[in-house]
């Protein structure tokens, strides 16, 4: 399993940089890659990229061991693990309104 760069830098007391990519092109990520970002973002809640997309984008930013962070719609258990199987380094749940309510989605 790919070690992850944005834990390593931040555990190293380091910042991690990212970018957030709007486009459904994932020459986006790679590019971002190239350039040093240490993680790219895709939005699967308010662009219309999907699942697809996701694998795709994974691919372009590992040529450049960058890692993907993926913005989910809120949903079922499906759509939240569904961008982890596509290989995203995680996942960024939106609408998080409680402890209780992040608690519920990690388990």
């Amino acid at each position: 399993m790919r070690e992850s760069r944005v834990l390593k830098r931040m555990r190293a007391g380091d910042v991690a940089i990212s970018i957030k990519c709007n486009l459904s092109d994932p020459r986006e990520a790679e590019i971002a890659a190239a350039c040093g970002y240490d993680c790219v973002w895709i939005d699967l809640e308010h662009v219309p990229n999907g699942i697809t997309s996701v694998g795709e984008f994974v691919r372009a930013a590992k040529v450049y061991d960058c890692d993907v962070l993926t913005r989910v719609a809120r949903g079922s258990y499906s759509d939240l693990i569904r961008p982890l199987e596509a290989d995203s380094t995680g996942i960024m749940v939106p609408h998080l309104m409680s402890l209780a309510d992040a608690k519920r989605v990690v388990y």
